[in-house]
């Protein structure tokens, strides 16, 4: 629809970016609320931009054939937006028979984290038109945005005047399950030589010794861990908590790992942090440095589920 930038005030049957990227979070809750019905839903993967590495088509290889899953994301997720998601679908009546997720070192944690904000209403905890004058108000501060999506939508043009230009493509976002970006690999793959070739530079190099990250986790994290728990112990959940690999290779704190081994169990915390084989490898991730690969995700899936 005309005027729409954000996408929020009109349906979509796909959520596809014009000139800015669209919250994951809110397009999320969207697509799910649309598929639910139809799909019943009992496979979930929570977490930030980097729990697209895992796609449903490929976790489905692992899952029991009858299952269901959906790609339940949001940029820079934090541990309150994961717990809030979490609760509307088993406010919605959902069996919740597997779930992913994914921990950052260096964002679920954050306290100056605030995505939560920027999330759907039903998330966010604001009301409708607190919502909608968020979102009015970024359109009046970048004022070519709703003029840019005119533009595109009528001429499907990228003009200079366009800034943060997204411009996505049938196939970046599966319509069903949320998968995004989930033909990533292909192109990547595709020609890796070019892929790569502007942003060998970013890859900086790292301390030889691993470094472990400060103690994150407070009582407010521990206690919405502990609410997470709950819902997924009355589901008797098939639980997987994986803490990504990162460039930095900063290890997860010890002390952190032991809270999450007291609320989640031992045997279902993967931890991928600090130096090892994945994070050695700087073809591990994307070209962005920030993000790992689906190739990645794959294998840790992999050895998860071996």
């Amino acid at each position: 629809m005309y005027g729409d930038p954000f996408k929020i005030i009109h349906n979509y049957d796909i959520y596809l970016s014009d000139c800015v990227m669209l919250s994951r979070g809110f397009v999320s809750t969207e697509v799910f609320l649309k598929n639910n019905q139809v799909y019943n839903f009992d496979s979930f993967i929570f977490g930030s931009s980097r729990s697209t590495a895992f796609t449903c088509k490929v976790w489905g290889k692992y899952l029991p054939p009858d299952c269901s899953a959906f790609s339940y994301g949001a940029w820079n997720e934090s541990i309150v937006g994961i717990f809030k998601k979490l609760q509307l679908v088993d406010s919605l009546g959902n069996n919740i028979k597997n779930v992913i997720i994914v921990l950052d070192t260096d964002q679920t944690f954050d306290k100056e984290n605030n995505s939560i904000e920027g999330d759907h209403y039903l998330i966010s905890g604001k009301n409708f038109d607190q919502f909608h004058m968020t979102y009015f108000s970024q359109s009046l501060r970048k004022f070519w945005l709703i003029p840019a999506s005119i533009d595109y939508r009528l001429f499907n043009t990228r003009r200079s005047y366009m800034k943060d230009f997204v411009g996505m493509k049938i196939g970046d976002l599966d319509p069903i399950n949320n998968d995004w970006l989930p033909n990533d690999e292909d192109i990547i793959l595709r020609d890796s030589a070019s892929y790569y070739s502007g942003s060998l530079s970013k890859f900086y190099s790292r301390p030889k010794i691993e470094i472990e990250g400060e103690a994150q986790i407070n009582p407010n994290d521990s206690l919405m861990m502990q609410k997470i728990n709950t819902i997924l112990s009355k589901h008797k959940t098939n639980i997987k908590v994986i803490i990504g690999p990162l460039y930095d290779q900063i290890k997860f704190n010890h002390d952190d790992l032991e809270v999450l081994h007291g609320i989640f169990g031992r045997e279902n915390i993967f931890d991928f942090s600090g130096i090892n084989y994945l994070t050695d490898n700087i073809f591990s991730f994307k070209n962005d440095v920030i993000h790992f690969r689906n190739r990645t995700g794959t294998r840790i899936l992999n050895s998860i589920y071996k």
